[in-house]
């Protein structure tokens, strides 16, 4: 099962809770990512954090994400607490981006 979440924020706080957010989302519609959903939120903070604060600029947040389990006819979605995981990633890139009001601006 796998997921992408892009955004973009105004502010770094509002970067990690929306990550928070999305993930929730993720769980809720793909109940295995439970058993990645910290980690996937903890390396997004963690690139998060590394930007320097920079109140003229939005950040924007690119997260993909997957984990593959050996199936079971009793539990072909991963979710039973003993499901046997086979793979795990995620991607997280975050970076700065023009101010979106400010480009609306410029454009009018």
């Amino acid at each position: 099962m796998s997921y992408a979440i892009n955004f973009t924020a105004a502010n770094k706080a509002e970067a990690k809770q929306r990550v928070v957010d999305e993930m929730a989302t993720v769980v809720a519609n793909q109940p295995c990512h439970v058993k990645d959903k910290d980690a996937a939120i903890g390396t997004a903070h963690t690139f998060i954090d590394m930007l320097v604060d920079d109140d003229a600029m939005d950040v924007h947040v690119d997260m993909y994400g997957s984990v593959g389990y050996q199936w079971t006819e009793l539990d072909p979605y991963g979710q039973s607490s003993d499901a046997r995981f086979t793979a795990a990633g995620v991607n997280v890139s975050a970076y700065h981006v023009t101010r979106v009001a400010t480009r609306q601006d410029e454009d009018a």
